[in-house]
């Protein structure tokens, strides 16, 4: 089977020496790896993106549920709730912004693969 090269579109910043986060990680492994794999890999890996989607839900659920528990604990006295302190609000919006950088990481990847499979299906057709 053909193999794709360089024939996926590229979004994310150049990267050659680190990672930041785990959008850059996924980022960097696809460069390196995703235009080795054949068809049905990358098919398989193109699922990433329901994997995506299904985090944003649970995600979402989540918040909301925070969101819900800090409103009540804001009506009530005296307030017990975990995010009256700066430091517990930081981490908490860290950790939501490290999935939601992970959610966009599985997109990118998903789509990437997606990409390389269609191309690579047109080409064996060819």
């Amino acid at each position: 089977m053909p193999k794709a090269k360089d024939t996926a579109p590229t979004t994310a910043p150049e990267r050659t020496a680190s990672a930041r986060n785990t959008y850059e990680v996924f980022h960097l492994l696809a460069r390196a790896g995703l235009d080795r794999l054949n068809v049905d890999e990358l098919t398989a890996l193109s699922g990433a993106t329901e994997i995506a989607e299904n985090e944003a839900e649970r995600l979402a659920k989540v918040c909301d549920g925070i969101a819900c528990l800090v409103s009540n604990d804001g009506q009530c006295s005296p307030q017990s709730g975990n995010f009256q302190h700066p430091d517990a609000v930081f981490d908490l919006l860290c950790s939501v912004s490290q999935g939601l950088n992970t959610i966009a990481a599985l997109i990118h990847v998903g789509s990437e693969a997606d990409y390389l499979a269609r191309t690579m299906r047109q080409a064996e057709q060819a």
